[in-house]
């Protein structure tokens, strides 16, 4: 017998101990011979439900009911299954199971002034079974939805069946991507993972900006004028750019619930990348041949495209070529892994081009592991796994702003040490101003912090996690890639043709500065149109 009978039995009965305390008649035992042995069951009103044709006029209707129930229940038991018996002690004041109802009347005493318990309710009983039929039916749905998404798997050694699902991955606020959500729970995801959007903006218009002021900061005593100044400040300031975009797509790519197996995974990734990869070189190749007035043989073009020097910044698409290679090797390991682990390997990864870099003069050899286009993800890996190992660490109070002091002084020592004969030799040598050096990782890693804790609700950034800035800051990371490519050709265009300015260097900071937000703000205009077009969008 289901739960939902049970309950409408219990309701019955106490509606019919009612009925029997209302008449005055006092509780009697009956005495049943089943099978063979004999049953005490004290109560009226359960004789009167195994005997409806013996119901006792005074007992009302809530009785008669309560009969003509349990006796259609009686004989819709299946065949082959009696009645458990059961043995009831008979109460000292004579009441059974269905006289609940007299004994809170009789412990409620004279002074109740006729209040009834709202268990005896008549209406308790259809508002009962409807939340219970509600409940029942959320219940089917979902066990419908756990079949749809789930498939069969083998049991484990054990025993207990696969659930599909791999475990809880550090980051508590990413949602399963094969369980249907509403409108409004996709609306908080994207607000939730709207740090992640606006950082991939951010870093983009640093990488716009490192281009764009890179010839200011190579003129002739450029810390002695403002415009190199501000060049300096603005160009090596944003240095982080690049292992920020490698760590966004570890939080991103290394997500066990968004793997679907290394078919699919790799599958996706080819078809995204692979095409860009191709279009970009042949479009650089054309616009060095076209529009520069270059020349070149087949043989030179062949070799700067195996060794990843057809045009500057295509780097980028190797890098993520080569992790997107690796990541069904890793994402089997991250699902079982604690967060501790992965920060760990993502630390150990980090550690060997650090080391290599600061042990480079002791050595007296050159850097050897990126020498060919498909190795250049090497020194990326720790950058890659931190990106996934420190998703979902929001920072509070003095942690916060403990990493903002941090990330304010790296970047300003950063600065001050690059292209600075006033830097020591010690500090140049073990933390060089390049990706793979000490600084520059910190530095990396207290941004992706900063960016993570503060551009959420409720944050001091908080109004770009609000639903109409996240969508922006969604429509405009999307597009990053096509912006990381395409903005050296739009910034060429722009100083060869002498729209701002007549030097490849800025004559002044406003120069520098309005060519910066030019070069930029034309770069994304031609990505979002292109990235209307089906055929484009798969480049852009």
């Amino acid at each position: 017998m289901d739960a939902g009978r049970r309950r409408r039995r219990r309701v019955r009965h106490r509606q019919a101990g009612a009925g029997a305390a209302q008449a005055g008649r006092p509780a009697r035992a009956v005495e049943l011979r089943a099978e063979g042995q004999l049953v005490h069951r004290p109560g009226a009103a359960v004789a009167a439900r195994r005997r409806p044709d013996r119901v006792p006029p005074g007992l009302g209707a809530a009785a008669r009911r309560a009969g003509r129930a349990g006796e259609g229940l009686r004989h819709r038991r299946r065949p082959g299954r009696a009645r458990p018996l059961r043995r009831v002690r008979r109460r000292v004041d004579g009441g059974g199971p269905g006289d609940a109802g007299a004994r809170r009347a009789a412990r409620a005493g004279p002074g109740a002034g006729g209040a009834a318990d709202r268990r005896d309710h008549p209406a308790h009983g259809p508002r009962r079974r409807r939340r219970h039929r509600q409940a029942a039916r959320r219940g089917d749905q979902d066990r419908a939805r756990r079949r749809r998404v789930r498939p069969h798997l083998p049991r484990r050694p054990h025993g207990r069946p696969r659930t599909g699902r791999l475990p809880r991955p550090p980051g508590a606020d990413v949602t399963a991507v094969a369980e249907p959500k509403a409108p409004e729970q996709r609306s908080a995801a994207r607000e939730e993972l709207a740090w992640i959007s606006w950082l991939r903006v951010f870093a983009i218009a640093g990488v716009v900006t490192i281009h764009t002021a890179a010839a200011t900061t190579a003129i002739e005593d450029a810390r002695g004028q403002w415009r190199g100044l501000v060049a300096i400040i603005i160009d090596i300031g944003a240095v982080f750019t690049v292992p920020v975009f490698v760590m966004v797509s570890g939080a991103l790519l290394l997500d066990p619930r968004r793997y679907r197996g290394a078919g699919d995974f790799l599958r996706k990734r080819a078809w995204r990348l692979v095409p860009a990869i191709l279009f970009w070189h042949l479009f650089y190749l054309g616009f060095r041949y076209w529009y520069k007035d270059e020349t070149f043989t087949w043989n030179q073009v062949v070799n700067e495209f195996l060794n990843g020097r057809t045009y500057t910044a295509l780097y980028f698409f190797w890098i993520v070529l080569g992790l997107a290679i690796i990541t069904p090797m890793l994402v089997p390991w991250i699902a079982t892994a604690s967060r501790r682990a992965v920060l760990i390997a993502g630390a150990g990864a980090a550690a060997m081009p650090i080391l290599t870099m600061a042990t480079l003069e002791l050595r007296g050899t050159a850097v050897t592991w990126i020498v060919t286009p498909w190795t250049w993800w090497t020194p990326y890996l720790g950058f890659y796994l931190l990106g996934w190992a420190l998703r979902g660490v929001v920072l509070r109070g003095f942690a916060l702003a403990g990493v903002a002091v941090a990330a304010v002084g790296l970047g300003a020592m950063t600065i001050w040490q690059w292209n600075n004969e006033a830097a020591p030799d010690w500090l140049q040598d073990i933390s060089p101003v390049t990706y793979y050096g000490l600084g520059v990782h910190l530095y990396s890693i207290a941004v992706f912090l900063l960016a993570q804790a503060l551009i959420r609700p409720g944050a001091l950034l908080g109004v770009l996690a609000r639903p109409r800035p996240a969508a922006l800051g969604r429509l405009l990371g999307d597009a990053t890639l096509g912006v990381f490519a395409l903005h050296l050709a739009v910034l060429g265009v722009i100083v060869d043709e002498r729209w701002i300015g007549d030097d490849v260097a800025a004559a002044s900071v406003l120069q520098l500065l309005l060519r910066i937000g030019a070069v930029l703000a034309l770069t994304y205009v031609i990505v979002l149109v292109a990235r209307r077009v089906p055929v484009l969008r798969r480049v852009f």
